[in-house]
């Protein structure tokens, strides 16, 4: 296989997105591509600008509860272990996917998937990443990105084991889950990430007109399950 470069700088992340989507797009690359980045320096994290953008011990938290998450101890276990670490977390179904549902928007695969229990469904709209909770029958929103929502399988499926974490590319019909709703660090709560969020949201919404959901802008995890 042939080895083909393209080098992009002084471009914005919006920016060199869109022209690595191009680039990759081209006959030469087969719809394959790579992308490096430089690492943070040590002086900046060491710098006064960091303290207010870095999330300290994030690494070892993911590491610590990744550990818990191997032996799949419950739903009251997980629930501590996330209060332990000053996580605000709330556990809003458990349930069944019962519709996976991609589209596509603007270029950009989308999708939404219901779940379904016997005290009602919940909706998980998704870019990639899972962005917006919502519960139909309330029409109320669960969790907003940046906060984070979480899939879970509560019992066996295919080569997963229960309490295996599941991304929207594992995810399907007939799975039975359950979804949780974290907290993100109060360093993401600022109206530069929240507007990065809203954006993807916005677009999301977009692609499912008939759910005529309006979402006009971010509210924390904590005032929308208190």
């Amino acid at each position: 296989m042939s080895l083909y470069q393209r080098f992009f700088t002084d471009m914005s992340a919006t920016e060199l997105e869109e022209a690595a989507r191009i680039e990759v797009s081209k006959p030469s690359y087969q719809q394959v591509g790579g992308l490096a980045c430089y690492p943070l320096e040590s002086n900046y994290i060491t710098s006064a600008e960091a303290k207010g953008a870095l999330v300290e011990n994030s690494v070892s938290c993911s590491i610590g509860f990744g550990k818990t998450l191997l032996d799949y101890p419950g739903v009251s276990t997980l629930k501590q272990k996330l209060s332990s670490m000053d996580i605000n977390n709330f556990c809003f179904i458990d349930g069944l996917i019962s519709k996976i549902d991609n589209r596509t928007k603007d270029g950009f695969d989308v999708g939404k998937i219901t779940l379904a229990s016997d005290q009602g469904d919940v909706w998980i709209y998704y870019k990639n990443e899972s962005l917006l909770a919502w519960n139909p029958t309330t029409k109320k929103a669960l969790a907003i990105a940046p906060d984070c929502i979480n899939l879970l399988l509560s019992k066996k499926s295919d080569s997963f084991a229960s309490g295996t974490p599941l991304s929207t590319a594992d995810i399907k019909e007939g799975q039975s889950c359950t979804v949780w709703g974290t907290a993100c660090s109060t360093k993401m709560r600022n109206p530069t990430i929240e507007a990065l969020f809203q954006t993807d949201i916005q677009q999301i919404l977009a692609a499912f007109p008939d759910d005529k959901i309006k979402i006009d802008g971010y509210t924390n995890l904590e005032s929308l399950n208190n």
